[in-house]
């Protein structure tokens, strides 16, 4: 199981059985770079979210600066499922 501070991520944990045995995989750098992209991922949904749409004036809380989603996570898996194995 993959966790991070005592919780359970299950979609890091479905991206890590994705990926490995994959060509190029490295277990820690590809799970610090899922991190990344969840980060990033995040960090758009923020700005759509709060800046776009507006949501509580613009306002957003730290909690929700601080929080990583299982959506997140989905978009990479998604991104690997729907790879074009051939490139």
């Amino acid at each position: 199981r993959v966790r991070h501070r005592g919780r359970r991520l299950p979609r890091l944990q479905e991206l890590h059985r994705e990926t490995d045995g994959a060509p190029f995989f490295s277990n820690a750098r590809t799970i610090r770079n899922a991190m990344d992209r969840a980060h990033m991922n995040s960090a758009i949904r923020l700005l759509d979210k709060y800046a776009i749409q507006g949501v509580y004036g613009g306002d957003c809380s730290v909690k929700a600066l601080m929080a990583i989603t299982a959506d997140d996570f989905q978009i990479l898996v998604d991104d690997i499922y729907n790879a074009d194995a051939s490139k």
